[in-house]
C-alpha cells in the first residue's frame, strides 16, 4: 500500500500511467491473495454478495481509479465525452474475484495477461 500511495504523490508521473501501474498492482495483489479472497465470499448470497461493491475497500479502488481518471481527463489524455463514473466501475470489473478466480483456476491464464488486458480496457485518446 505504500507504494501505491507514494505513486499517487508522484508529481512527475501522468494520471494514465498511475493507473496503469494501479490496475497492474490491483491484479497482482488479488492474484497472489485470490484463494483468501475467493473463500471469504463463499458465504455470500443474495442481497449479501451485492454489498461488497459498498464494502469500504471497493470504495477504496473506485474512487482511486475515479481521481486517476479524472486526472488523466484534465490532462487531455482521456476523451471529453467520456462517462467516467461508468468507466471506473468497468474497469474494476474484471477483477471480480470470481470471474478472476475462474480465469486463472479454471482457465489458466496468466495473471500478466489478465492485468495487461485490464490495462487495455483505459480508453486513451
Amino acid at each position: 500500500m505504500s507504494e501505491t500511495l507514494e505513486l499517487m504523490g508522484d508529481d512527475a508521473t501522468g494520471a494514465l500511467e498511475k493507473l496503469d501501474r494501479f490496475l497492474d498492482r490491483l491484479a497482482r495483489f488479488t492474484d497472489r491473495n485470490l484463494d483468501l479472497l475467493y473463500g471469504g465470499r463463499d458465504a455470500l448470497c443474495g442481497s449479501d454478495r451485492l454489498a461488497w461493491f459498498a464494502h469500504p475497500a471497493q470504495d477504496w479502488q473506485r474512487w482511486t481509479v475515479l481521481g486517476l481518471l479524472r486526472a488523466a481527463a484534465r490532462e487531455g489524455d482521456l476523451a471529453a465525452h467520456l462517462d467516467l463514473e461508468y468507466l471506473a466501475v468497468a474497469l474494476l470489473a474484471p477483477l471480480d474475484v470470481d470471474l478472476f478466480y475462474y480465469q486463472r483456476r479454471e482457465q489458466g491464464i496468466p495473471v500478466e495477461r489478465i492485468s495487461a488486458g485490464l490495462r487495455s480496457l483505459v480508453p486513451a485518446s
